[in-house]
C-alpha cells in the first residue's frame, strides 16, 4: 500500500468526509484542477473535496506563476506533519509550471502520504535511497526504531513501486495516484 502519517499517534491528522479548500495566487490552475479531479475520482465517495471562497477552507492552495516564484511545490502544515492541519492553517504551494503528477504528489502529502522510499522497510538499497533524499528527509528523522508505534510515520502494507510518492517512479508524468496510494489515504483517514 504506502507510507504515511501515524494516526494512532496523531489522530487529529485524519480528514473528515469533505475537505474544503480555497485557491489563491496569480498562476494558471489548470494542472492543479486536473490533479484534484484525479484525487476526487479516486477517493469518491469516501472523501470529497469542496472549493469555497478565499480563506474559508481547511486548506489554502496558493498557485504561483512559476517563472516569477522562488518557491517550490510543497504541502506546508503549521505542525510540520503530513496530513490534516488541525489548526486549519495548512497551505498547498504549487507553481503553475508543476505537472499534473507533481500536483497529485503534493496533494498526497496533504492527505497524509509520505515519500515511499523513506519507509523503514524500503526494499531499495541504501545507496539508491540516498540518491533520492540525501538522508535528511523529514519522515526518516521521525522514526522511533525502538518503538515503531511511536513513530510519526508508519508503513501501511507493502512497498508500492507504482506510488506517486516514490522518487524515481516517474510520478511527474503520471495522471492519477496508484491503487496503493488510494488505499493508504483511505486507511489513514479511517475510510477503509
Amino acid at each position: 500500500m504506502g507510507y504515511g502519517i501515524n494516526v494512532t499517534k496523531h489522530p487529529t491528522k485524519k480528514w473528515g468526509t469533505v475537505i474544503t479548500y480555497s485557491v489563491t495566487g496569480a498562476g494558471n490552475r489548470t494542472n492543479f484542477d486536473k490533479a484534484m479531479t484525479a484525487w476526487k475520482n479516486a477517493l469518491s465517495p469516501h472523501i470529497r473535496f469542496s472549493e469555497g471562497p478565499q480563506g474559508v477552507g481547511e486548506v489554502d492552495v496558493d498557485i504561483a506563476e512559476g517563472a516569477r516564484s522562488q518557491r517550490s511545490n510543497t504541502w506546508t502544515p503549521k505542525d510540520g506533519l503530513n496530513g490534516r492541519d488541525s489548526s486549519r492553517q495548512g497551505t498547498l504551494f504549487l507553481l503553475d509550471t508543476a505537472s499534473v503528477g507533481t500536483a497529485i504528489h503534493e496533494i498526497g502529502h496533504m492527505l497524509g502520504l509520505c515519500h515511499e522510499q523513506d519507509r523503514q522497510n524500503c526494499p531499495l538499497g541504501q545507496a539508491r535511497r540516498a540518491n533520492y533524499f540525501g538522508g535528511d528527509e523529514v519522515a526518516k528523522q521521525r522514526w522511533d526504531e525502538n518503538n515503531p508505534a511511536n513513530s510519526d510515520y508508519v508503513s501501511y502494507g507493502n512497498f508500492d513501486n507504482a506510488s506517486m510518492m516514490l522518487y524515481g517512479s516517474g510520478y511527474a508524468a503520471k495522471d492519477k495516484p496508484s491503487d496503493g496510494d488510494v488505499a493508504t489515504v483511505l486507511k489513514i483517514n479511517g475510510k477503509a
